[in-house]
């Protein structure tokens, strides 16, 4: 393969990966259940009667916990290390009495929602005629085999229960999770998910903003960068540049090697001379 057609295929596949989030999820039933021989979608599904239903989401909290529990990466490990699907019953039952746990289901499912658009975006090149490099995407494929066999067999029912996991790890005071809930929310943004379903919305934007508060007012670095991007951004909250700002002024003060002296001065920049005199 000439270097030209090797740098073509590399970023093709590194542009997918980005934009796998906003490819709409059209299928009930992931593709990732056809990658086991034998792989049943329907049997899968029986397992997840603890789904919340679509025409009433239960992720509302009723509090939100100061952040007092940290998550655990031995259960990051340890998820990575069997195939979900089978154990899901079970694993949704531990996590119900485990918040750390429950954080890390939440993230490996969400791993595995974005695996399987990628996996299926990457297998529809391969099909297609008219692709010139579809020899080279089999390598590809067959690298996500190997390394999200943890999916197999899940539906995306099931990885949609992220939403439920993550927002009761958050509301539990898991540090991660309270940072964490507004990435994982924004992926059943894209996808349609949260549009499709009554009142979900709502609930992302409030709660997206309450735990990124909750969990930056405990102080910690990670949080206040966290909390910076989520209001320079604007994706589920009107930005506030204000708050962007002394969010990550905080956050310099912290960790002054690793912050940019740039970033903050461009944050200072959009700030009106009435915020300014407010800007911490």
């Amino acid at each position: 393969m000439s270097t030209r057609r090797h740098t073509l295929l590399i970023g093709s596949i590194a542009l997918l990966a980005v934009s796998v989030i906003y490819v709409g999820m059209q299928a009930r039933h992931s593709p990732l259940a056809r990658w086991a021989p034998g792989g049943s979608s329907e049997a899968s599904s029986t397992q997840a009667s603890s789904l919340p239903q679509t025409s009433a989401p239960q992720h509302r909290p009723r509090f939100v916990a100061t952040p007092r529990l940290r998550s655990n990466p031995a259960d990051k490990l340890a998820l990575d290390s069997l195939v979900v699907a089978p154990q899901f019953a079970h694993l949704m039952e531990r996590a119900r009495k485990d918040p750390a746990f429950a954080y890390a289901l939440a993230e490996a499912l969400g791993q595995c929602a974005l695996a399987d658009k990628a996996y299926e975006s990457l297998s529809r090149r391969a099909a297609d005629p008219n692709f010139k490099y579809k020899d080279s995407i089999e390598p590809s494929l067959a690298n996500y085999d190997r390394q999200f066999a943890k999916c197999r067999g899940l539906t995306a029912d099931q990885t949609r229960t992220r939403l439920e996991l993550v927002t009761s790890a958050a509301n539990a005071g898991v540090l991660e999770a309270q940072i964490g809930y507004a990435r994982i929310a924004n992926h059943l943004v894209m996808d349609g998910t949260a549009v499709r379903t009554p009142n979900l919305m709502d609930e992302i934007r409030t709660n997206s903003e309450a735990f990124t508060l909750a969990a930056a007012r405990s102080g910690d670095a990670e949080a206040l960068y966290n909390a910076s991007i989520f209001y320079s951004m604007g994706h589920l909250v009107p930005r506030d540049n204000l708050r962007a700002y002394n969010f990550y002024s905080a956050y310099a003060r912290l960790q002054p090697a690793a912050a940019s002296s740039a970033r903050l001065a461009a944050l200072r920049a959009l700030l009106t001379p009435e915020q300014l005199s407010r800007a911490r």
